[in-house]
C-alpha cells in the first residue's frame, strides 16, 4: 500500500480539549508537591507558572516541582476525570474515515496510561481503536524525546517514513518527530483537528518516496 500506515496523535489539546478535568488533575497534582515542601499551594502554583515558561511538559514541570513521574502517576491513578470530557468536533468520525482507509492509530502521550485511557472512555473515544497507546508509563524520556515516537513506530512494525504525528505543540510533538522522519501536522484552536483535516488525509495518502536501490560498486 502505497500510502502512510500509521497516524499518531497527541492526547490533550489535540484529541480531548483542556477542561474541568485538567484544571481538577493539576489542583491535585500541585497539592501534592504542597505537602511535599510543607507550603501553601498558591506557593507552589506560582513556582509551577514560573518553571512552566521555561520547560517543554507540564509532566517536567512537576519534576521541577519535587515529583517524580511515579508519583504523579500515582495521583491521576486515583483520580476520576468527572464530567464534562468530550472529545474535538467530529473527533469519532475522523478516526473512523481513517480506519476505513487502512491506516493504523496510535496515541503518543506523556499523560499515565490509566488517566490517557479513561479520559478517552469519557470522551466516549474507545481506546480500543487504537493500535498503540504509548504514555508516559511505556518509556524513560517521555516527550520531546523521540522515545515514545520510536516506541510507537516500533509496536506497529513500521518505518518513521509511513508515519504522522498530530499534535498540538510544534516543540513536544512535531520536533522530534520530524527529527525521526515522520510527517507532523499541528493542530491548535484556530486550526482544529476538524479544520485540517483535509490537510491530514493529504499527507496520509501521498505516495511514499520510492527508494532508489544503491548500486554496488
Amino acid at each position: 500500500m502505497n500510502q502512510k500506515s500509521l497516524v499518531c496523535f497527541d492526547l490533550e489539546d489535540t484529541l480531548i480539549p483542556s477542561g474541568p478535568h485538567t484544571r481538577r488533575a493539576h489542583s491535585a497534582i500541585i497539592a501534592a508537591a504542597a505537602a511535599v515542601h510543607g507550603v501553601q499551594p498558591e506557593a507552589i502554583e506560582r513556582r509551577f507558572h514560573v518553571a512552566r515558561a521555561k520547560l517543554p511538559s507540564a509532566l517536567a514541570t512537576y519534576s521541577n516541582l519535587g515529583l517524580d513521574p511515579g508519583e504523579v502517576r500515582g495521583i491521576l491513578d486515583r483520580l476520576d476525570p468527572g464530567p464534562g470530557v468530550d472529545a474535538v468536533p467530529h473527533a469519532g468520525l475522523i478516526l473512523q474515515c481513517l480506519q476505513e482507509l487502512n491506516v493504523g492509530l496510535a496515541i503518543v502521550t506523556n499523560a499515565p496510561c490509566q488517566w490517557a485511557r479513561r479520559l478517552l472512555y469519557a470522551a466516549k473515544l474507545d481506546p480500543a481503536s487504537f493500535n498503540v497507546i504509548v504514555s508516559s508509563c511505556d518509556v524513560s524520556s517521555p516527550k520531546p524525546s523521540p522515545e515514545s515516537f520510536e516506541l510507537a513506530l516500533q509496536r506497529f512494525d513500521v518505518g518513521a517514513n509511513q508515519a504522522v504525528m498530530v499534535g498540538d505543540r510544534d516543540d513536544v510533538d512535531l520536533v522530534p518527530a520530524r527529527s525521526l522522519g515522520m510527517g507532523a501536522l499541528l493542530v491548535s484552536e484556530q486550526a482544529s483537528l476538524a479544520v485540517r483535516f483535509v490537510e491530514l488525509l493529504s499527507m496520509v495518502l501521498a505516495p511514499l518516496p520510492t527508494e532508489v536501490p544503491r548500486s554496488v560498486p
